[in-house]
């Protein structure tokens, strides 16, 4: 089972068979974390194998995306991360260095500064919502003030700061309003949201599927728009990006063709 509403799978996502144009390069960097998630694509996280700064370097050069982002495993757990932001910045200025981050080391506003002054420039941030109970679902424990702390300082340093929510049936995808408005409420640094669904992969359980159609109607409903709404500002299904199976809706354009209409 792909969806189970095939037209609107159909609308929102790009034409079959279209050429793809890479966005960015994800990088792991460390396969250890600081975490034990219940949903990690990692199977064998924690196994002591890194690769090299100059073998990730040599990736960077090797890949043509302008966005460079250190993932893991948990990429704040490597010591050189400066060093290795540093090196791209100087090696590569039109790269933006970004990190893939579950935050809890940034709730140390110097390892924030740390990481800025090095030259990082983007912060993927992993939030699966604010109540104590979703953090435990999903991390093994609660981690709100740790986060809580990580986006102050986010906000504070004016870090570029997209929020990454993985969402489970029946667990936290009632939340996406509460990150929904979090995010219009911090436009001074929170640029985007991303959404993803649990996947049968690394340590997956069998859980309830959540599937692409009913996170648009997730975001739909949270935003405040109908799915014609929703649809018409797919930048995929409107052929904006060359992309698969890429939903991205803007709401603010969703908003102003809204206010266009009314003025009609």
């Amino acid at each position: 089972m792909v969806d189970p509403d095939a037209p609107l799978y159909l609308r929102c996502t790009a034409p079959r068979g279209r050429p793809r144009t890479p966005y960015a390069t994800l990088i792991p960097i460390s396969m250890r974390c600081n975490l034990s998630c219940a949903w990690c694509y990692l199977p064998d996280r924690g196994k002591e194998c890194e690769p090299s700064l100059e073998a990730i370097l040599q990736t960077v050069a090797d890949c043509g995306t302008r966005f460079t982002a250190f993932a893991g495993g948990e990429p704040t757990l490597r010591e050189d991360l400066p060093e290795l932001i540093r090196e791209v910045k100087r090696r590569f200025p039109e790269k933006i260095p970004t990190v893939a981050t579950n935050g809890l080391k940034l709730a140390d506003p110097a390892y924030l500064a740390e990481l800025q002054a090095a030259g990082l420039e983007c912060c993927v941030f992993s939030l699966n919502g604010f109540r104590p109970s979703t953090h435990v679902h999903f991390n093994g424990r609660d981690i709100s003030r740790e986060k809580a702390a990580a986006l102050a300082n986010l906000k504070r340093a004016g870090m570029p700061t997209v929020l990454s929510m993985t969402m489970a049936k029946g667990l936290n995808d009632d939340e996406f309003p509460a990150v929904f408005d979090y995010a219009v409420r911090n436009l001074d640094f929170v640029r985007q949201v991303r959404l993803r669904n649990v996947s049968e992969v690394g340590t997956h359980v069998k859980h309830p599927h959540l599937y692409l159609t009913d996170m648009i109607r997730l975001v739909a409903a949270g935003a405040g728009l109908s799915l014609e709404e929703a649809c018409l500002v797919n930048e995929s299904a409107a052929r904006h990006l060359k992309t698969g199976n890429h939903f991205i809706v803007s709401v603010f354009t969703a908003l102003e063709q809204r206010a266009k209409r009314q003025a009609w």
